[in-house]
C-alpha cells in the first residue's frame, strides 16, 4: 500500500481513489488519506473504522508526501494513542471535496433550505405554499448564497427576510391533532413517521398507536400522502386547529396598519370641524 501511495505522491493524489481529511491543531495543519467516500459513510455509520484509511499514517502535507512523525502528532494532539488521534481527525476534521462535490453538496442543502420555506411559510393571497420556481428565481435575482455546512433553518430564516416585499409570506400556523396507526402497519411506517417530530406517543389504544402532533398544513398533507398506501387509508386522523398565523402575515400587517391610518384621518376630521 505505501509503495502504491508514494507513486501518488509523485503524480497528484487521484481523487478517484482517495480524499483527505485536514485538521489544523494550534495553527499546524495536518492531514490523512482515506478511501473514496468512507469517510462520509463511517460519519453515517455505514461502514467500520477499518475500512476508511488509506494508511495509518499522519502527514503534513499529504499531496507531497510530507509526514508528521508520532511524537509531534500525540504532542499536538495531547493524545497518547495514534490510532484515537486517527479516529478523531476521520470523525471531526474537513473532508475536502472537489468542485463537483462542492457543487452537489450546495444544491443538497438549497433544496433543504427551499423544503424549510415550503414547509414553514405560506403565500398569504391562498394560503398555500409559494412555487419552488418563485422562490428559486428570487434566490438568482436576489443573490442568495447557500453555505453547504449551515443549518437549512437559519438559512431559510435568513433568505425569507431578505424576499420580503417582492414577495408576502405568512407563517405557516401549526395544525394539531392526532393520527392513529394499527398496530399490523406500524412497522411498515415507521420509517414515514421518522420524518416528522410528534409530539406525543401513546400504546394504550389495543388496536395501534396513537401520535399526537403539531404540523403545517404542508407536512400534513405529505403524511397523509405518505400513510396511505402502506396502510391502503386504514388509519385514523383527527384534527383539532388549523388555519394560517396572521401574526406573522405580510398582508394582515398592511391592513391592520390602513385601519390604523383610517382612523387617526378620522379623528383629525372630527378635530378640525370642533374647532
Amino acid at each position: 500500500m505505501a509503495e502504491s501511495l508514494r507513486s501518488d505522491y509523485a503524480r497528484k493524489i487521484d481523487t478517484s481513489k482517495f480524499q483527505v481529511v485536514e485538521m489544523k491543531v494550534n495553527g499546524k495543519r495536518f492531514e490523512i488519506l482515506t478511501n473514496r467516500d468512507k469517510v462520509t459513510q463511517y460519519r453515517s455509520q455505514k461502514c467500520q473504522f477499518h475500512d476508511v484509511l488509506a494508511a495509518e499514517i499522519i502527514f503534513q502535507d499529504a499531496s507531497k508526501g510530507t509526514t508528521v512523525s508520532e511524537e509531534a502528532a500525540k504532542s499536538a494532539f495531547n493524545m497518547e494513542d495514534l490510532n484515537a488521534i486517527l479516529k478523531h481527525m476521520v470523525e471531526e476534521g474537513n473532508l475536502k471535496l472537489s468542485s463537483a462535490e462542492r457543487k452537489a453538496l450546495v444544491e443538497q442543502k438549497k433544496n433543504e433550505v427551499i423544503y424549510y420555506i415550503t414547509k414553514n411559510y405560506v403565500d398569504p393571497k391562498g394560503g398555500r405554499p409559494h412555487p419552488r420556481v418563485r422562490i428559486e428565481n428570487a434566490f438568482t435575482e436576489m443573490k442568495i448564497r447557500i453555505d453547504p455546512d449551515g443549518s437549512a433553518e437559519s438559512q431559510g430564516e435568513a433568505a425569507v427576510k431578505k424576499m420580503r416585499g417582492p414577495i408576502l409570506f405568512g407563517r405557516a400556523a401549526q395544525l394539531t391533532g392526532t393520527v392513529m396507526i394499527k398496530h399490523q402497519y406500524y412497522g411498515k411506517v415507521s420509517h414515514i413517521l421518522g420524518a416528522y417530530k410528534f409530539e406525543k406517543e401513546s400504546w394504550e389504544n389495543p388496536e395501534g398507536v396513537t401520535l399526537s402532533f403539531s404540523l403545517t398544513r404542508f407536512d400534513v398533507d405529505r403524511l397523509m400522502e405518505g400513510l396511505a398506501k402502506p396502510t391502503g387509508g386504514d388509519y385514523d386522523l383527527k384534527m383539532d386547529t388549523g388555519g394560517m398565523s396572521a401574526a406573522d402575515d405580510d398582508s394582515s400587517k398592511k391592513k391592520k396598519k390602513k385601519k390604523k391610518d383610517k382612523k387617526k384621518k378620522k379623528k383629525d376630521k372630527s378635530k378640525s370641524k370642533s374647532s
